[in-house]
């Protein structure tokens, strides 16, 4: 198991101004079928705007939430860890 990033721009509010980045985190997992490696979307982690990655406050609700929807899934406690010192990684915590 992995996690994808995916970055979307999004629209800005207003007429001159940046667009605005949003990131998504989406656990995916590989298997084979017929021989041939296939990925699959397991579940939808977190999404966050870039420009809130700055705020501590921000992050540190992002990295509950993602560590309940890990436990939710009932993945080992190991790899859960694993799994969320990558993500902790990603949005520097």
């Amino acid at each position: 198991m992995f996690i994808r990033w995916k970055k979307r721009k999004r629209k800005p509010k207003r007429l001159g101004d940046e667009p605005r980045i949003t990131l998504y985190a989406v656990l995916v997992e590989n298997y084979r079928k017929d021989g041939i490696v296939h990925q699959r979307s397991i579940k939808k982690l977190a999404l966050i705007r870039q420009e809130d990655l700055q705020y501590p406050n921000r992050r540190k609700i992002l990295l509950e939430a993602v560590s309940q929807k890990l436990e939710s899934l009932g993945i080992a406690k190991k790899k859960r860890q694993d799994i969320l010192a990558i993500f902790r990684n990603k949005v520097k915590e």
